[in-house]
């Protein structure tokens, strides 16, 4: 195991936050998660010659901080944060007939981005940290920690030679498949189909938006993610124009339980109805009834089926599900890919702004992307489970 959270830690510094001589680490992390806090202000000690501050979350709620692997009194400010997250069990919903608060949506991953966001000032990460309780939730009957573990190490490739490089190469291929997806981003008009049929649904990407990815950065320009890795692309769509039907394809999180079978049918932006199992129906009422945006279409997150996290049937932590496969998301979208002034313009372009979110995978091997532009001037986005290039 210790080896496993070595490598890991190699990847979180070296390729998702780019650790550099000068910097200072702050980890927040629960007490179970102290073995790899120290693995990682160890390493980060090594590279910079500082020692960490630490903060032991006592159940998600802050305590005192203190330095780790310190010589001396740390002198300057954290310049790299990560929280490494502990797996709690969801749960369930006690009373369908009450609105949820939007701490109660947090915890069940549901609760949306504002739409306006400042960039940070410094580079962060949220890292899932392997777990008994995790396991169970990917898998209820044989899953374990060791579950968490394999998932993080076939996600990562931490088996492999030099993990953080294959890392840092996925990344890199986040700025050439940008580049390939908004190279003609006039063209606004979308139709998704899947050659089985099960998918065929048109609508119109908002204005001022464009495809974006997990890479980010901060105010002064300092490239880092969040998420670890980054293998999808999003888009927001105007919340009116999505016709027809999709089906998903792949396990998606609602509520703390494992869905497997929806399908909608889109008119004119809402979900006029949709087909499941009845207790996942009672679950997808719930969704719609928390706001009423949460029957739009509000996004949609492309992902090449070669990518990584495809390979994974299910990481019951949306964040990683979301870039399995193609998806797409009701009640808002992500605001790294607006570009809005403000929230008069955003609702001017037909941006959902719910409180909530809700992401559905919907690729395979089978599912094209078309665009076009006002004048009917058609171009492949995406087929064959590959994005197009130069389209």
């Amino acid at each position: 195991m210790n080896g496993l959270l070595e490598r890991y830690a190699d990847v979180i510094l070296h390729s998702a936050l780019k650790i550099s001589k000068d910097d200072v680490v702050a980890i927040n992390t629960e007490e179970e998660n102290l073995p790899l806090a120290r693995i990682i202000a160890q390493k980060a000690k090594i590279i910079t010659g500082n020692g960490s501050y630490l903060m032991v979350l006592d159940h998600g709620k802050r305590t005192e901080v203190t330095e780790i692997y310190s010589d001396y009194l740390i002198q300057k400010q954290p310049t790299l944060f990560i929280y490494l997250q502990t797996f709690f069990p969801y749960g369930g919903i006690d009373d369908m007939e009450k609105a949820l608060e939007a701490r109660q949506i947090q915890q069940f991953r549901h609760l949306a981005s504002p739409l306006f966001l400042p960039k940070p000032e410094i580079p962060f990460v949220t890292v899932p940290v392997p777990s008994a309780s995790w396991g169970h939730a990917m898998d209820p009957y044989e899953g374990d920690e060791r579950l968490s573990s394999v998932v993080i190490s076939d996600l990562l490739r931490l088996d492999e030679d030099n993990p953080e490089k294959l890392n840092d190469e996925m990344l890199e291929m986040n700025l050439y498949d940008l580049k390939n997806l908004n190279s003609e981003s006039q063209k606004r008009h979308a139709r998704v189909t899947s050659y089985d049929g099960m998918t065929d649904l048109e609508f119109d990407f908002a204005k001022n938006s464009l495809f974006s990815s997990n890479l980010s950065s901060t105010e002064s320009g300092r490239r880092f993610c969040p998420s670890i890795f980054s293998s999808s692309y999003f888009r927001a769509i105007e919340k009116k124009s999505a016709n027809g039907r999709v089906s998903v394809t792949k396990p998606f999180l609602l509520f703390g339980r494992q869905i497997g079978n929806l399908t909608l049918f889109f008119e004119n932006g809402r979900i006029s109805s949709f087909e499941t199992d009845e207790e996942s129906a009672e679950l997808f009422n719930y969704f719609l009834s928390l706001d009423p945006q949460n029957a739009m279409l509000a996004e949609i997150s492309i992902a090449e089926e070669s990518n990584n996290a495809n390979r994974i049937p299910y990481f019951a932590y949306p964040e990683w599900d979301r870039m399995r496969t193609t998806h797409i998301t009701l009640g808002c979208p992500k605001p790294e890919c607006l570009y809005h002034k403000d929230e008069k313009e955003a609702d001017e372009d037909g941006i959902s702004t719910s409180i909530c979110y809700l992401s559905l995978p919907i690729g395979c091997d089978e599912l094209e992307i078309r665009v076009q532009d006002e004048n009917g001037e058609e171009a492949v986005l995406f087929e064959d489970g590959l994005i197009a290039e130069d389209y």
